[in-house]
């Protein structure tokens, strides 16, 4: 969480976004089992930070509880709740996912910082699926380094050596 966060100039919802995405995947394996494939996905929208867990069980739903003062679980979506600026609940024939919003204090008359946060995300999702391709050419015996002199070569000529 720290990482993508700092990147897209948005330090000061780390903890917040860290204690929700905690609380988010703690759900899971309570509710629905550990070893769940889950799949975490964060999207800066306007001006909120969206954080979304998805797993494949859609008859347990989160709940807010009434959780008692010795209690050892129950507040989670509590939490939640109150940290987030909404959360709730998207269901598709395949999976769920739990998600919430924090404020990004980027209002609307700040474009530029909302366009800056856009690029950095586009940047990292750019990153993270040329990270996946360079493993998977190790993975079946090739040099990710020769690939990428290749594919530059490539850019190269096909932007004129732009």
């Amino acid at each position: 969480m720290r990482l993508p966060l700092e990147l897209w100039g948005l330090q000061e919802l780390v903890e917040d976004a860290q204690l929700c995405v905690s609380e988010l995947v703690a759900n899971v394996i309570q509710h629905v089992g550990p070893g769940t494939p889950t799949t975490l996905v964060l999207a800066a929208e306007g001006v909120g930070l969206r954080i979304e867990v998805h797993d494949p069980d859609l008859r347990a739903l989160p709940t807010l509880t009434s959780a008692g003062p010795d209690s050892e679980a129950g507040r989670g979506m509590a939490l939640i709740g109150a940290l987030a600026d909404r959360w709730g609940v998207d269901l598709t024939p395949e999976r769920k996912a739990t998600w919430c919003e924090l404020g990004t204090g980027v209002g609307p008359s700040d474009q530029r910082a909302a366009s800056r946060v856009e690029a950095a995300l586009e940047q990292e999702a750019v990153i993270g699926v040329v990270v996946d391709l360079l493993h998977r050419l190790r993975l079946h015996g090739w040099d990710p380094d020769e690939v990428l002199d290749q594919a530059q070569i490539r850019f190269e000529s096909d932007t004129g050596g732009c």
